[in-house]
């Protein structure tokens, strides 16, 4: 995608969700996980067209973090995280060659800071595309 970095759109529309159960069985099923510290993310490419070329979704373990005010907040923290960073992915598929699907799972017990989610995610997204590059 050779955009100039001026002209990305740093936004998460709802195409970009990954929201069709059929695509979230195929992910767990066949996904291929890349983990840091304590965030996890499984990925899986499709051949077909998705209405985005990546689509993403994003889970807290509820055993892990009690308090749904704070799973909320790790999931605001990962989405934004995700948000400014998606062109790492974006950047390593090609158009026209199917879709990524990628869920972002946070396993810690801790709230943690928006740096250290940021550090993780963008590490574990640079794995994935690396992968994506040679295979």
């Amino acid at each position: 995608m050779g955009e100039d970095a001026a002209a990305r759109r740093y936004s998460l529309p709802r195409e970009e969700r990954l929201r069709r159960k059929r695509l979230i069985r195929l992910l767990f099923e066949r996904g291929a996980p890349v983990r840091v510290a304590s965030l996890r993310l499984l990925y899986h490419r499709v051949p077909e067209a998705l209405p985005a070329p990546v689509q993403v979704l994003f889970s807290v373990s509820s055993r892990s973090i009690r308090l749904a005010v704070r799973r909320n907040r790790i999931r605001r923290l990962m989405r934004e995280a995700y948000r400014k960073n998606k062109y790492i992915l974006l950047d390593s598929i090609s158009p026209g060659t199917g879709g990524l699907l990628l869920a972002i799972q946070y396993f810690g017990n801790t709230l943690p800071a928006y740096r250290d989610v940021e550090k993780n995610l963008v590490a574990c997204m640079q794995k994935i595309a690396e992968r994506l590059c040679t295979s």
